[in-house]
């Protein structure tokens, strides 16, 4: 998700370690990307780029394919999440095959509902274009920090505006979610209603879940913490009905990892 920004004053310090050799499989994904993109002569760059804890499902990478055409000099540049296998809480190959379905899917109905309605561009629920040559195990996307989007460093207080933009993109992906099960219902029926949750609430990762609350909770207020403490279970049991959708009224398709960090934003001088 994108939102655009007019102030100045936040740390987006991007840290970048040195060059790495892709994975096979990329450098395969990535020549395929340059044929399409009409690429007679090209070379590919790409950096490792390190997330400070802000990941723990992938690997990202920064790639800029520089070359001839037909036409001239071109250069396309790219984004890629390459999956990480050891995380437990989830299917991290069912993650991606869901975010993917968004991105080849799901964005075109949007737009097409967008489109029908003639929603101003300025208005319309902003992502990144996705390539097809993405899979179950890497993501790969436009890189849109050449367009001059950013990200917030995770540690960093929230700002207000940011806070308030953030929530406007987010009211758009649901209604629109909502909007296409009454426009689209056939596609609707087919490819979204019987979708699950991903998340797996095994013992080991129950264990996982509970480190995470302490670690939170740890900086409260006595009382506080004493308070959440006490109703950690009902809690727990509340956000397992929360992510599945049961005894809610209405239904919509939800983001599932709306952070700070995962929003990209561009501001304006």
């Amino acid at each position: 998700m994108q939102v655009e920004e007019t102030y100045q004053d936040f740390d987006t310090t991007k840290v970048v370690s040195t060059s790495k050799e892709l994975p096979c499989s990329l450098q395969a994904s990535l020549e395929k990307i340059a044929q399409k993109e009409g690429y007679l002569k090209y070379k590919i760059l790409s950096r490792s780029i390190s997330t400070e804890g802000g990941n723990y499902m992938a690997k990202l990478y920064e790639v800029d394919i520089k070359g001839k055409t037909p036409i001239g000099e071109k250069e396309t540049n790219i984004f890629i999440k390459h999956s990480i296998p050891e995380f437990n809480l989830a299917d991290v190959s069912e993650i991606y095959c869901r975010e993917l379905f968004f991105y080849n899917e799901v964005s075109k109905v949007f737009t097409g509902l967008e489109d029908e309605a003639k929603i101003p561009v300025d208005e319309r629920y902003r992502s990144a274009k996705s390539y097809y040559e993405s899979n179950s195990e890497a993501i790969i996307l436009q890189n849109l920090a050449k367009d001059g989007f950013t990200t917030v460093f995770r540690m960093d207080v929230m700002p207000l505006r940011f806070a308030e933009l953030s929530i406007q993109q987010l009211a758009k992906f649901h209604t629109l979610s909502l909007v296409m099960e009454r426009k689209r219902p056939e596609f609707f029926a087919k490819k979204i209603k019987n979708l699950k949750q991903i998340m797996q609430f095994e013992e080991k990762n129950l264990d996982f879940c509970k480190r995470m609350f302490d670690t939170s909770v740890a900086i409260l207020e006595t009382e506080t913490k004493k308070k959440l403490n006490d109703n950690y279970s009902q809690l727990l049991e509340k956000y397992k009905k929360y992510i599945s959708g049961d005894g809610t009224k209405f239904k919509c398709l939800c983001h599932g990892d709306y952070r700070m960090n995962n929003i990209l934003m561009k501001m304006k001088v």
